[in-house]
């Protein structure tokens, strides 16, 4: 039996093909006493070598669906037998045959049929997924999720994005892994494009001649900004809870639900997708611009110190705080605030202490929006004088400048009237 090192040394596992090898030498030596052996064989490989990571997990991913063949096989087998039982059938005397007679002929001839179809399918997608990989299903889903895919890079490097990813990120759930910009699972999901996370935990029930059996679906689905709908089966319904709840804290703003909303989700019409699309993109930017902003905070050498209307003062001041007090004003002419700084900013001969913010009137133009008043206290240093500039703007522009004076920079003076303080 060959066996390999790991790179990092110590650990000793079977690598590709070897291990097909050596499984298939064993079932023709010993039959079907080797199942056990194969069994425990693969279950140090699967320690030794956790998802694949020694040859890499999307390309360990894709050797998988060599098993399939098993489940070709399988098909190949039973479709031949309803193919001679549809035969044998066939040369009887129909003459004396009751109703459930032609039923039973009829399904085991369509039965013949499909299941033929199926494993010719499954034995394409084994032989193609495991030795043309460049061709395989989860290439294609990693092509198709980049902003160009007819030029995406060699199947290498396909595979080399989300396994780096993984490495250096890689949180492991069962069959799952998710990184900071890739989930792997049946297929791989950039992070960004995900809109909706469900889980599936539903119990099946069968009467049968025996009793009743009973089975357990646990999956995974997730749904991209293109609608399409990736899933993977779990064994744990543990993992299952994990793999979501994570998930959710790398998409906060992604649907999240189980069971039969996640079909209500992907078959919603064209208007709520397009409807869901905005809303998603709009929460994710103002999250986007909120962390930006905290980021920088760091590197603000002034304190900003905001007073309100009443003349409480905070120097504890953070955009989404001042963008309260912006909503407040701008539908409120009598309110006002003030973002003073308390080392002024000098340029060009100006020193810049604060910014005003007055309430403003609603315009009867809803495309317009509520009105405010900016102004900017500076001091002119050559005349020796205290002046101001001030501009009427609607609130999402004044929101805008609000932030470049948090961040330390002067808005575009276009429009700005200056006047002197008196």
């Amino acid at each position: 039996m060959k066996e390999e090192n790991n790179e990092k040394g110590g650990i000793r596992f079977l690598r590709w093909p070897w291990n097909i090898v050596i499984y298939l030498l064993l079932i023709v030596v010993l039959r079907i006493f080797a199942i056990p052996i194969i069994l425990i064989l693969m279950r140090v490989q699967q320690k030794n070598n956790p998802h694949g990571i020694a040859e890499g997990y999307c390309l360990s991913r894709t050797r998988k669906r060599l098993s399939w063949l098993i489940w070709s096989l399988l098909a190949f087998f039973i479709g031949v037998c309803l193919g001679v039982f549809f035969y044998v059938e066939m040369q009887q005397d129909k003459s004396y045959w009751e109703y459930m007679d032609y039923i039973k002929f009829g399904i085991a001839g369509g039965g013949a049929v499909l299941l033929f179809i199926a494993g010719i399918y499954l034995a394409f997608v084994a032989v193609r997924d495991t030795f043309f990989p460049a061709k395989s299903g989860l290439a294609q889903s990693i092509r198709n999720q980049l902003p160009f895919p007819d030029g995406a890079p060699p199947v290498d490097e396909l595979f080399a994005m989300v396994d780096n990813d993984l490495k250096e990120n890689g949180h492991w759930f069962g069959p799952v892994g998710i990184g900071k910009e890739w989930v792997l699972g049946e297929s791989a999901n950039r992070i960004e494009r995900i809109r909706g996370i469900f889980t599936i935990d539903e119990i099946h029930q069968h009467n049968t001649q025996t009793g009743t059996r009973t089975s357990r679906t646990l999956q995974l689905a997730l749904i991209d900004d293109r609608w399409k709908k990736a899933v993977t089966d779990f064994r744990d319904p543990g993992d299952l809870k994990a793999a979501a709840d994570f998930l959710s804290l790398r998409v906060p703003d992604a649907a999240r639900g189980k069971n039969g909303q996640c079909s209500t989700f992907w078959t919603m019409d064209e208007m709520k997708r397009e409807a869901f699309e905005r809303e998603f993109r709009h929460k994710r930017n103002l999250r986007e611009a909120d962390l930006a902003w905290k980021e920088s905070a760091d590197n603000i050498s002034q304190e900003v110190i905001l007073r309100q209307t009443d003349g409480s003062m905070t120097s504890r001041v953070t955009l989404s705080l001042v963008r309260e007090q912006l909503k407040h004003c701008s539908t409120d002419g009598g309110l006002f605030f003030t973002l003073t700084l308390s080392h002024p900013m000098e340029k060009d001969g100006r020193i810049y202490r604060a910014m005003n913010c007055f309430g403003g009137q609603a315009e009867g133009s809803q495309t317009k929006g509520n009105m405010v008043l900016l102004t900017i206290d500076f001091t002119d240093s050559k005349r020796n004088a205290n002046l101001t500039m001030a501009q009427s703007m609607d609130a999402r522009k004044a929101e805008s400048v609000l932030e470049k004076w948090l961040n330390q920079q002067l808005p575009d003076w276009k429009g700005w009237i200056p006047s002197q303080k008196g």
